[in-house]
């Protein structure tokens, strides 16, 4: 597992590159990533990979409650930041469908490091793709 910090304004984010299930191999996630929370201990399971939140410094919280001013009322009590250091980091293709989800919940996305096309495909048919 590759461990890096992130200096950022008000503390200080450890970031994570840890190992995910794509199909039946355990693979490197080719991506950082850092699972914070509004308290220690909440918990949240991707790919086979468990999640554990650290609380949020007050600079996440900041930029999380901005979010929350555009998403119709949406309140988060966490948050999965990935870190994308250089062009072949990336998140595959993929349908946020974990049990930890609460259906019908509101995601927000917000890329951090190296800029990407953030893309969103029709679930069954997967043939409209939009590009933001």
């Amino acid at each position: 597992i590759r461990d890096s910090q992130r200096r950022v304004r008000g503390g200080v984010i450890n970031w994570r590159q840890g190992k995910v299930k794509v199909g039946t191999r355990l693979t490197t996630e080719p991506r950082l990533t850092a699972f914070l929370g509004e308290r220690t201990g909440l918990k949240y399971t991707y790919s086979e990979k468990l999640n554990i939140a650290t609380v949020w410094p007050d600079s996440v919280k900041k930029v999380k409650e901005k979010i929350e001013t555009v998403t119709a009322g949406s309140q988060f009590n966490v948050v999965l930041m990935n870190w994308y250091e250089n062009g072949k980091h990336h998140v595959g293709w993929h349908s946020d469908s974990e049990e930890d989800l609460k259906e019908g919940s509101c995601i927000a996305s917000l890329s951090l490091g190296c800029s990407r096309k953030f893309q969103l495909r029709h679930k069954s048919s997967q043939l409209k793709e939009l590009k933001v």
